[in-house]
């Protein structure tokens, strides 16, 4: 008997923009059950994967002189340090490796 896997992906954004000041900020959490990477064949099960809880939070602020303006931001991404993991059977690790968490910084300015 084979089995079925329900594939599911959720997302929740949390945000706010305030005009005044020209800033917003963005605290995005993903979501994706567990899915099929490869089909199995003859005697090997399918490879699933556990793709990791994803956390990342995004702040923008622009800054008006004049006629120019200056936007700064700032990203970070996978702030749980969650990794990705494949396995076959339950039991085998198919594939493993830490995704690692990162920061950005921009500076954009537009005269």
């Amino acid at each position: 008997m084979e089995e079925t896997h329900v594939f599911k992906v959720n997302q929740i954004k949390l945000g706010w923009d305030d005009f005044q000041n020209g800033s917003q900020g963005t605290l995005i959490i993903n979501y994706v059950s567990d899915r099929v990477r490869a089909r199995g064949i003859d005697v090997l099960p399918d490879v699933i994967e556990e793709p990791p809880l994803l956390i990342d939070f995004v702040y923008s602020k622009e800054i008006f002189y004049d006629t120019s303006i200056l936007k700064l931001s700032l990203e970070l991404r996978n702030l749980l340090d969650e990794e990705y993991y494949a396995s076959m059977a339950s039991s085998v690790i198919y594939d493993q490796y830490k995704l690692g968490t990162s920061v950005s910084l921009g500076v954009k300015f537009s005269f």
